[in-house]
């Protein structure tokens, strides 16, 4: 297993939130911690790593509010009720990407101006 597929492990290892990036869009994930609840925006950590060729990883230092990547729809039936606010936290930036990279679904979702935090 590589640190794409283990996303959420790291995630919930460290209670962070985890932005991992690869060559496709379909390879982009936001991975969030399961059994923990959202932190308040000053203590949150946010780390993005990217793939580089098959088998290297480097870590990303973005501008802070960066449009993120989808998570897993997995994560979504796997997580409690008070981890699922962790999608709430970050809906606006999930559907900036979404609009950016042309794969927002059809009908739903957050529309922009939403508050970022």
């Amino acid at each position: 297993m590589d640190a794409m597929s283990m996303g959420v492990v790291i995630a919930s290892a460290y209670n962070l939130v985890l932005h991992t990036f690869d060559g496709l869009p379909s390879g982009c994930f936001t991975h969030f911690p399961l059994r923990s609840p959202p932190v308040p925006v000053q203590e949150r950590i946010e780390i993005a790593i990217a793939r580089v060729g098959n088998n290297h990883f480097v870590q990303l230092f973005l501008q802070p509010h960066y449009p993120v990547p989808p998570f897993r729809t997995w994560w979504r039936d796997n997580a409690s009720n008070q981890d699922k606010k962790w999608v709430d936290r970050y809906a606006t930036r999930i559907s900036l990407w979404e609009e950016i990279m042309d794969t927002r679904p059809r009908g739903t979702g957050v529309e922009f101006g939403g508050n970022i935090n």
